[in-house]
């Protein structure tokens, strides 16, 4: 059975990733940003599962997500950059971008409002933590497994056309990192769902920035056949969740 320590430790553990992944964006490792996403990724999951309806709990929440937001577009052009060839037109569009991005990310990295974010997100934690029963933590995070499922179950039957596939992607997100961070408070059945989970975001990823690239005029050879293949592949996956959550 989890407790309240496994938890703690999970949630500081992200923090101090978030911190080393930090001083490695400033020192300019590759990868770094990407893997300063994945600390988020698990931190950003975590904390509304112990902070709720104070302000100083929104408040906390919602620095998280302006931070982490701020980090999407130099990272979406990294990964634009590594698929479009040395002579592409639009790489130079790429790189501004993706400088552009690393500006704000630096600059929010080394502002002295850094440090007092860390401090008082792990001041607050552990008060709230202290205060929060293990039933209650459980209770909470089933509560939200249970919601994001019966989220993603009516998407799933509201609209079941390719156009649609964004938002089943975002829900399929939301409930694979909860059962990801918070796998061991969830019961078997949820913990389950997550190879089937990992498929679907991973597909229905690639399709999504397919078609994005497509719009953005970044549009590449053998993208038509891709997209066909991706489409196929994510109709069966949506299929099969849509079985699976009934």
């Amino acid at each position: 059975m989890p407790n309240k320590k496994q938890l703690t430790r999970t949630l500081f553990d992200a923090l101090a990733h978030i911190e080393s992944q930090r001083l490695d964006v400033l020192s300019g490792r590759d990868d770094a940003l990407h893997q300063l996403r994945i600390a988020l990724r698990g931190w950003r999951t975590l904390l509304p599962l112990v902070l709720r309806r104070q302000p100083e709990d929104r408040a906390i929440v919602a620095a998280w997500r302006e931070f982490a937001t701020l980090t999407g577009p130099a990272r979406d052009a990294e990964v634009l950059l590594s698929l479009l060839p040395a002579d592409h037109p639009r790489r130079a569009d790429g790189r501004a971008r993706r400088d552009d991005g690393y500006t704000a990310v630096t600059a929010a990295l080394e502002s002295v409002d850094w440090p007092v974010r860390v401090a008082a997100s792990r001041a607050w934690l552990m008060l709230r933590l202290d205060l929060r029963k293990r039933a209650t933590l459980q209770a909470r995070i089933r509560r939200r497994a249970e919601r994001l499922g019966q989220r993603l179950r009516q998407d799933l039957a509201a609209d079941p056309s390719p156009e649609h596939w964004h938002q089943v992607r975002i829900d399929v997100k939301k409930l694979r990192y909860l059962i990801d961070y918070a796998g061991k408070w969830l019961p078997r059945r949820s913990r389950k769902l997550r190879p089937l989970l990992k498929a679907a975001q991973s597909t229905l990823g690639e399709l999504h920035d397919l078609d994005v690239r497509g719009a953005d005029g970044m549009a590449l050879p053998g993208d038509d056949a891709a997209r066909e293949r991706l489409t196929a592949d994510s109709a069966k996956l949506v299929a099969q969740l849509r079985q699976r959550l009934g």
